[in-house]
């Protein structure tokens, strides 16, 4: 994942589109140091959700938006 991003910022892209269990820590914070904005897809748990969050995913891809809504309003 980490040379797609690279790839990715090489080319002057904005955005990497990764499915959420490739991304750890590493590549979501390489990833932004490259400039790049990280959209993680299909993320559908709660405690997946949460995670992403937590990693500082730009934006969360899901099939229930409403958990999506929920677990965001949380951390209001």
């Amino acid at each position: 994942m980490l040379e797609n991003a690279r790839k990715a910022s090489e080319l002057g892209l904005q955005a990497i589109h990764p499915h959420f269990l490739t991304v750890d820590q590493a590549v979501m914070d390489q990833a932004h140091a490259w400039g790049l904005a990280v959209n993680v897809w299909t993320v559908n748990k709660a405690e997946d959700i949460n995670s992403m969050l937590d990693m500082g995913a730009d934006t969360i891809i899901t099939d229930d938006p409403a958990l999506g809504l929920q677990e965001l309003a949380k951390r209001s």
